[in-house]
């Protein structure tokens, strides 16, 4: 077997980094925090919520919340510019997938109105774009402003 210089790893060396990698990749797995769904609640008799928080590198956020048909939903993140955005999504009770609503682009969006095409769950899932200008290092505050009521009530 010849070697080549810069490449002397080996038959032993490729399997003890492979051994290692996958170790390191077990380990992260298991401490990686679990990304529990968080409930929304209005208040009663209220139809909004601010919710804030800070949003860790690599980390998502999600919030769910039931509604109904025929209602209307608005969903504004701020600040903007804040390099965290959100994806909207809807599961009817039959539908075993969710799907991301209409008009949330795959980057994600920082605001959403819509009227709501079926009763059932909904999940806003917060996150840094894939393509992002910021520094994925630091920690994002944010304001989630949810609303929602029905067409009648404009």
């Amino acid at each position: 077997m010849s070697s080549t210089p810069g490449h002397r790893l080996g038959r032993y060396g490729a399997a003890s980094a492979l051994v290692l990698v996958l170790a390191c990749a077990v380990t992260a797995q298991k401490t990686a925090p679990q990304c529990k769904p968080r409930q929304v609640k209005f208040e009663r008799g209220a139809s909004s919520i601010v919710l804030r928080g800070r949003l860790e590198p690599c980390e998502q956020r999600i919030y769910k919340l039931r509604a109904l048909r025929g209602q209307k939903l608005e969903v504004v993140l701020l600040p903007a510019e804040n390099d965290v955005v959100f994806w909207l999504f809807g599961r009817e009770p039959a539908e075993r997938h969710a799907l991301v609503l209409d008009g949330v682009h795959r980057n994600g969006v920082t605001q959403w109105t819509g009227e709501l095409q079926f009763t059932g769950d909904y999940e806003i899932r917060l996150g840094r774009p894939p393509v992002s200008a910021s520094d994925q290092q630091q920690t994002l505050p944010y304001r989630l402003e949810v609303r929602i009521r029905s067409l009648q009530t404009r």
